[in-house]
């Protein structure tokens, strides 16, 4: 019963307002009107159950998530890698453009020089210059050909006859014949 008075007269003493500290406290107990507290005789098992600390159990972790997490980083690669590539092609279409740019240039350089080797002024004027004429080819310096035969070959060393001797007996054969 005095333990509950004590608390009882405690509970009071601290639902109190506080004085301000400039003013001194004239109401309330005084430090020597207060009963002793006697510490409490603590055993190993109350400071043991005061330090219980509670303790979460572990959560589980959803893979989903995680898997999720992954894809997103392998996309995230994937588009690195394609503007990677892209880049090199966009490199290779500048370099192939400079290309084509040079090669036109020279194709007009050497079209000009062509078109300078067959000139006709300037033929002519080589030709009179020499001393020549330059007149319309006749009927007698014209030769025709005749490819409507099939091309004929002969190869030697392929029909069994040995070397020199071989070639010797054809020579002979078509001198005979």
């Amino acid at each position: 019963m005095a333990a509950s008075a004590l608390r009882k007269e405690n509970l009071a003493y601290e639902t109190q307002a506080a004085p301000s500290p400039r003013k001194r406290r004239e109401n309330g107990p005084r430090l020597h009107e207060l009963p002793l507290v006697k510490p409490r005789n603590t055993t190993r098992e109350d400071v043991q159950a005061r330090i219980r600390v509670n303790v979460r159990a572990r959560e589980e972790y959803s893979i989903f998530p995680v898997i999720a997490l992954a894809c997103v980083a392998f996309m995230a690669v994937l588009i690195i890698m394609g503007y990677v590539e892209l880049d090199g092609i966009y490199a290779d279409t500048v370099v192939a453009r400079q290309e084509l740019s040079a090669l036109q240039e020279e194709e007009i350089d050497l079209l000009a020089q062509y078109e300078e080797v067959f000139d006709r002024a300037a033929l002519e004027s080589a030709v009179l210059a020499s001393g020549t004429d330059l007149t319309e080819a006749t009927s007698d310096q014209k030769v025709y050909v005749d490819l409507s035969e099939p091309d004929n070959a002969v190869l030697h060393g392929e029909d069994g006859s040995g070397g020199l001797l071989g070639s010797l007996k054809e020579f002979w054969n078509s001198l005979l014949s």
